[in-house]
């Protein structure tokens, strides 16, 4: 990572210009271009002043709200924010077992416990609320998975 910054005043600690070696180190067969996104992303999260580190294209658009990034990959390239439904095999599934899934999202309701949470800060204001059903591809303790069997 670099400690260089558009802002004088602003001090990067050194541990993180030893991150790209260290990252290096953890996967020696992956060139070093390939790297460099990696600790763009860990140079992204630290940085004090994140904003100045974020592509032209995102600060100019819109629709990305890029004061709240709060997990940014340098160098994807451009992105596509609305897809059409027909290109994506998910959205076919989705649209074929509707029912099924409304049926067991229905019965999950009439369980007594609230199991809706909302899970990251962009959601708090705006009310919207997650239903869990794994958490790191593990199965959530005591959650009735008896009332979906299907989704």
């Amino acid at each position: 990572l670099s400690s260089s910054s558009s802002s004088d005043d602003i001090e990067i600690d050194t541990f993180w210009e030893l991150m790209p070696s260290l990252v290096a180190s953890r996967f020696p067969n992956v060139p070093d271009d390939s790297l460099k996104r990696v600790a763009g992303m860990v140079e992204h999260a630290l940085h004090p002043n994140n904003q100045e580190l974020l592509e032209k294209s995102i600060l100019d658009n819109p629709w990305r709200p890029h004061d709240e990034i709060h997990a940014y990959m340098p160098g994807l390239g451009e992105t596509t924010p609305f897809w059409d439904t027909s290109e994506l095999s998910i959205c076919q599934k989705l649209s074929e077992n509707f029912e099924t899934i409304r049926s067991e999202y229905e019965a999950l309701l009439t369980d007594k416990k609230d199991r809706f949470q909302s899970v990251t800060s962009m959601n708090y204001e705006s009310g919207w609320k997650t239903l869990v059903l794994f958490y790191n591809g593990h199965r959530i303790p005591d959650f009735p998975y008896h009332l979906c069997p299907k989704t």
